[in-house]
């Protein structure tokens, strides 16, 4: 019966603060408790149920000189490795845990969002997080766009991309001074007597006719999916 007054009780908080606009910091000062024993009892239930609730430590990994989080980007800094590749930058943006301001919490076992007629946003000011256990399934009719001053593919990514179109340039006239001038010499070449050799002649032709098939095949190489900038 108390636990009954109490959850009526903290119902009545939640409304109250959700109507008039209180700030969470205030109801917390004031009904820190009860909202404390509910969200322990809410975190009893979800383990009963065998739902791991994780230990977040925000001061793990940090510093007080630069502060960061491992693994996530920091686009403000670049560093390079002994191999000057690009080693991905840390954010130095750090999440509150826990948060005193507004906030909703949906909690169920399928939450479904649809726009019927036109479009669902996620905006976040400072971060936007998706995570799952299981496969992550992005699908689109039209096209996929991904606009970011920077993007890591792993927490480990530090290669950079080859562009696919310059590449095939490159490659192309790099083939066509083999085609044209290399292979030609070869298919010429002669001894100290002004005779041709054979073995050399065979070599020139045989690279020739490869190069020239390398270079039809090279544009199946290019995505007709993925581009990047």
């Amino acid at each position: 019966m108390i636990e009954f007054i109490i959850d009526i009780w903290g119902s009545i908080v939640d409304l109250y603060q959700q109507f008039f606009g209180v700030p969470e910091g205030i109801t917390y000062a004031l009904f820190g408790s009860r909202k404390r024993k509910r969200a322990k009892k809410k975190m009893k239930e979800l383990q009963q149920k065998g739902i791991d609730i994780p230990e977040i430590n925000v001061s793990e990994g940090l510093s007080t000189s630069n502060p960061q989080i491992e693994g996530v980007p920091n686009f403000e800094t670049e560093t390079f490795t002994s191999d000057n590749s690009i080693a991905p930058p840390t954010t130095t943006y750090k999440p509150e845990f826990p948060y005193r301001g507004n906030q909703i919490i949906i909690d169920s076992d399928r939450v479904l969002i649809n726009s019927k007629e036109d479009s669902t946003f996620i905006v976040g000011k400072k971060a936007v997080g998706i995570s799952t256990q299981g496969t992550f399934n992005v699908d689109s009719g039209g096209k996929t766009i991904i606009n970011s001053p920077e993007i890591y593919l792993g927490l480990e990514a530090k290669h950079p991309l080859i562009k696919g179109d310059l590449l095939l340039v490159i490659l192309t006239e790099f083939l066509r001074v083999f085609d044209t001038q290399v292979c030609e010499d070869l298919k010429i070449a002669t001894d100290s007597n002004k005779v041709k050799i054979a073995t050399v002649e065979r070599a020139g032709e045989t690279l020739q006719t490869s190069i020239r098939a390398l270079v039809k095949r090279l544009p199946i190489t290019l995505s007709n999916t993925v581009q990047t900038q």
